[in-house]
């Protein structure tokens, strides 16, 4: 018996371990003992679980019998389970309770991106449409939409149709997004968040595919309950990490998880498994790299891992992305953006009087009508300075000064005294007035035009600057497709020390609040939800920068670019 095996026995109440050391005296003459992995392993053995081998081969040997993979340089080959892949499904699966029945009722499985995760499920779900015994099987495949849903479903479906065996038997039903089993009265198909129509489902088997995306619990409630009237429901998830989020469906499933492989719960019905490096390795060593990607070197190649390494360490906003969906671990759903003393450094020996007469674009952010709003140009670099270069503007109401000082934990007033920030007259902010102030700046410089939120209020004053001022204005939208962009290029501005800016303590102050929210490609945004982190100056400066990018300071206008389609 080895020491962990015998540590896990010392936990059990003292009339469970006579029952355990006959079932582990079993195991290891029938040669199972290798299942025997936690606590929980330990506890089962004690209540009559064992393992079946020939319950387990059943699953395994349907895979890779009938089913072939379907995508890229494999498609057409038959589905031989990866290592991981294998052990997962034999523990699954092989486990019985003293009755035969399944010892498992939930597994959950947390695995970074691109180690075969989605061919898994879709193969369990055929096996339990097709093979599991049961009478009239309904298996669910469940997402938070419908198109997440299909991506397990349609590779199922191809799995199926490139299997003769059965091919014959199911009938694919693509309008209603249904796999049947005629001779069973069987059916697999899918699932999203309306949970309304979803009542009184009788499910044999449910796939959670991405749990960490779930945000409301209805769906979820729904599954877990859905199978009361089945002798052996299944509810299996395979999912990457997620935002960390204590209130999340995700997270508590990562948690309880977590404490059942540590043996802190007693659950034997539930089975956790997790492939995830730790928050405190090494995040560049490749032996970590392998730790948390069971398949590195066969379906994920090192040379991807590499190269996706290096751009977390050259592009710092990466490594968040890195860490969730390379390495499996739990992020904060945000991450600084720039490094402030990158941006300090930045600091050029210039003024406004010294841009007067420059070709420049500009950007506008209100914000809520008694806050900050901000104004930015973006001067392009020109061949003889070569950097780019940054002025700013703010305007707040007079009367919420005092106010939005403390309540935005801020020095607007020292600000006010210092010239780095204009009051307009009342409590709200006034729109006239910062478009006066526009119009005077558009006296001083060469603006070609101006970008602003085409979903925040900004409607009417960007009519007005055009039709009554002359500016040309262009709607900015706030998603990962418009703003990725000139963040990306503003940090490498940044870094290359190829832009600068004036010093202002205020915009200092906001880049210092901006954070940033990274998508699943990589592509990165501001976090505009909390509102006392007042971001409106880089929010210009970073429409400001879309437009000097595009801009052709030999034109009036670019109105026409077809690059300007996407805002």
């Amino acid at each position: 018996m080895s020491d962990n095996i015998h540590t896990w026995r010392t936990q059990l109440d003292k009339s469970r371990r006579a029952a355990f050391d006959k079932g582990y005296k079993r195991a290891k003459a029938d040669k199972w003992s290798q299942y025997v992995r936690n606590y929980n392993d330990v506890a089962a053995i004690a209540d009559g679980c064992r393992f079946d081998a020939d319950a387990a081969a059943h699953v395994t040997n349907f895979i890779e019998t009938f089913l072939c993979l379907t995508k890229g340089a494999a498609a057409g080959k038959p589905f031989i389970l990866m290592p991981w892949q294998r052990d997962a499904v034999e523990r699954a699966f092989g486990w019985k309770r003293s009755n035969g029945n399944r010892r498992f009722r939930k597994i959950y499985i947390e695995i970074p991106k691109k180690n075969g995760k989605s061919e898994l499920l879709a193969a369990i779900a055929l096996y339990m449409l097709c093979m599991d015994g049961e009478e009239t099987p309904e298996v669910y495949g469940a997402a938070v939409d419908r198109q997440q849903a299909r991506l397990v479903f349609d590779e199922a479906a191809r799995m199926a149709a490139a299997s003769p065996q059965l091919r014959k038997r199911l009938r694919h039903l693509p309008s209603t997004g249904r796999l049947v089993y005629p001779a069973k009265n069987g059916l697999y198909r899918v699932l999203s968040a309306d949970v309304a129509q979803h009542e009184g489902l009788d499910i044999s088997c449910a796939l959670v595919d991405e749990l960490h995306v779930h945000k409301k619990r209805d769906l979820w409630d729904t599954l877990l309950f859905g199978g009361v009237a089945r002798v052996e429901p299944l509810l299996f998830v395979i999912t990457t990490a997620g935002e960390y989020d204590e209130s999340s469906i995700g997270w508590e499933q990562h948690s309880y998880g977590t404490r059942v492989i540590e043996g802190v719960i007693e659950d034997i019905e539930y089975l956790a498994i997790i492939y995830a490096a730790n928050k405190d390795d090494d995040w560049t060593d490749p032996a970590v790299w392998r730790r948390a990607n069971p398949a590195l070197g066969t379906v994920l190649r090192e040379e991807d891992m590499a190269a996706a390494c290096r751009e977390a360490e050259n592009e710092p906003r990466k490594l968040s992305a890195f860490l969730r969906y390379r390495l499996n671990i739990w992020v904060q759903a945000t991450e600084a953006w720039m490094d402030i003393d990158q941006w300090k450094s930045c600091v050029g020996d210039y003024d406004d009087t010294d841009m007067e007469g420059k070709a420049c674009w500009g950007g506008l952010d209100l914000s809520s009508s008694d806050d900050l709003t901000a104004f930015a140009l973006i001067f392009p670099a020109s061949e003889a300075e070569g950097k780019y270069r940054l002025l700013s503007w703010h305007w707040i109401p007079r009367d919420r000064l005092v106010e939005k000082s403390r309540q935005n934990n801020a020095t607007y007033e020292d600000w006010y005294r210092n010239g780095w920030l204009n009051l307009t007259e009342g409590d709200v902010i006034d729109l006239k007035a910062i478009r006066a102030a526009i119009g005077q700046l558009g006296k001083r410089f060469d603006i070609r035009g101006i970008c602003y939120d085409r979903l925040f209020m900004a409607t009417e004053i960007a009519q007005n600057l055009q039709d009554e001022d002359g500016f040309e204005v262009v709607a900015h939208g706030m998603g990962y497709l418009s703003m990725n962009p000139s963040m990306v290029e503003m940090e490498r501005l940044v870094l290359g020390r190829r832009i600068e800016h004036d010093g202002n303590p205020l915009f200092l102050w906001e880049m210092a609040n901006v954070v940033a929210k990274i998508d699943p490609a990589g592509n990165v945004k501001p976090d505009k939800s909390e509102r006392r982190r007042k971001i409106d100056g880089p929010v210009a400066a970073l429409m400001a920068l879309t437009g000097a990018l595009k801009m052709d300071i030999h034109k009036r206008s670019v109105l026409d670019d077809p690059a300007f389609s996407v805002w």
